[in-house]
């Protein structure tokens, strides 16, 4: 069996898979993600992703 690549909200008490955006309790729930890239050491975040496929 695969390990499921997760993170976990301690205010929430909620898994979700990093591959799918959902909530490994709750799969209607889903989390944004945001477009990220590295310049020169620091972490630039840009416009929020509509698409899980994306």
């Amino acid at each position: 069996m695969d390990e499921v690549p997760f993170v976990a909200s301690p205010l929430l008490r909620q898994s979700y898979d990093l591959r799918t955006r959902r909530c490994m309790d709750d799969p209607a729930v889903v989390v944004a993600t945001y477009e990220v890239r590295l310049e020169d050491g620091v972490v630039a975040v840009g416009p929020r992703r509509e698409t899980i496929g994306s």
